[in-house]
């Protein structure tokens, strides 16, 4: 008899539920590859030939992927991401005006790692890497550079969460006189995303 209350008790969802892995546990969401899209806003300095300055801010919509890695409470990976602006023709807006030019980044992505904390169903972390930028004006200008940041992620339920996240490009424009180069651009963004 005690050998079938054992077997019933096992059996039962409470006991189920108590041998599966807490939400709170890093292996239960960051843990394995993943992506997702944010919705933020940000804005970019640009300088043009005879060090002409312009800025440009608006909204900006980035997909990402990513894979990471947990140690306990610790969190490791490393991620991509892409950002342009969905219904418009660059990020952050229309063109303006840089001296006698117009200008508008077109696209900007970054290659980065990342290494965050966990606490309550909470990951804090810190990013950094390289990225990578197209200006057009009257030519293009591909320009390679820093990008540094933080970012919050919370559980919403099974592997899906949300992230809010902060970034900032670092450029160096070399002074050339026949386009507009990025000198530096920022986001503050808010997405969703999916843990496989």
């Amino acid at each position: 008899m005690r050998l079938l209350g054992l077997t019933l008790a096992l059996g039962t969802p409470s006991a189920a539920a108590a041998q599966a892995p807490s939400s709170g546990s890093t292996e239960f969401l960051w843990s394995g590859p993943y992506a997702g899209l944010t919705l933020g806003y940000g804005g970019s300095d640009l300088e043009g030939p005879g060090g002409t300055r312009g800025e440009q801010d608006g909204r900006e919509t980035s997909v990402y992927t990513g894979f990471v890695w947990a140690r306990g409470q610790l969190v490791f990976g490393v991620e991509y991401d892409l950002t342009v602006n969905i219904g418009g023709d660059y990020v952050f807006g229309d063109r303006v005006e840089v001296g006698s030019r117009t200008a508008a980044v077109d696209w900007m992505t970054s290659l980065r790692g990342r290494m965050g904390y966990v606490a309550e169903d909470t990951l804090v972390y810190g990013t950094a890497g390289l990225g990578y930028s197209d200006t057009v004006s009257t030519g293009r200008s591909y320009d390679t550079g820093y990008v540094l940041g933080w970012g919050l992620e919370r559980r919403l339920a099974g592997r899906w969460a949300w992230r809010g996240e902060a970034l900032y490009w670092g450029f160096s424009p070399d002074g050339a006189t026949d386009r507009v180069e990025i000198d530096d651009a920022w986001v503050v963004r808010l997405g969703l995303a999916r843990y496989f």
